[in-house]
């Protein structure tokens, strides 16, 4: 039995439509990883590095960012990319956001947007961690500068955000979307830490 000439058109129209459907949709894809910023030494460091005869002490505080790689299909314009530090405290064990921020994506199509994020100061780590599940957003415990020495990075996470819905998103754990506060297609809360005080 041949195809009458009904039947091929309507196959050529849903193959033409799901092919424009596919050009249509971008594809968007985002990884993160961390990167040290520069490290720092805490005071009574500083001091005791200056005695003769004594050796430096290691570094305890760490400055942390996120570089940020994010790939599109095809031109993607207005989408933003947010992004979250969750830390936990090591005396407490409490997970807690450290900070966060966004930035626009210049999603071109033809390359990876790279972005990297302003540094958090977190303890060096001694061994990893995870962002516990169940664990409720908030600010980290304030502390003043040596609060980082007892706070390490327990995760981070990052979602590219479009007409307030997230089109992609990458998370180093999968307790971190509860944690920032994520459902389902529905972005997590723009977290940023507040200035710390002058003295």
């Amino acid at each position: 039995m041949k195809p009458t000439p009904f039947i091929k058109a309507s196959v050529l129209a849903l193959l033409s439509t799901a092919a424009l459907f596919c050009q249509a949709a971008a594809s968007v894809e985002v990884t993160a990883e961390v990167v040290i910023s520069h490290e720092k030494k805490d005071a009574s460091a500083e001091k005791e590095e200056k005695k003769p005869g004594m050796a430096p002490k290691a570094a305890t505080a760490q400055e942390k960012a996120l570089k940020i790689a994010v790939k599109s299909s095809k031109p993607e314009s207005g989408a933003v990319v947010r992004y979250w530090f969750v830390g936990r405290d090591m005396k407490t064990n409490k997970v807690a956001l450290l900070d966060g921020g966004e930035s626009p994506a210049n999603l071109k199509g033809t390359a990876d947007e790279i972005i990297v994020t302003k540094a958090v100061k977190v303890a060096k780590p001694k061994q990893g961690g995870a962002a516990k599940p169940g664990a409720k957003p908030g600010a980290a415990p304030a502390g003043g500068a040596g609060a980082a020495d007892s706070i390490k990075l327990a995760g981070y996470g990052v979602q590219v955000i479009k007409e307030n819905a997230v089109i992609a998103e990458f998370f180093s754990e999968p307790g971190v979307k509860q944690v920032i506060g994520s459902n389902g297609k529905t972005p997590g809360p723009l977290f940023q830490a507040p200035e710390p005080e002058a003295k």
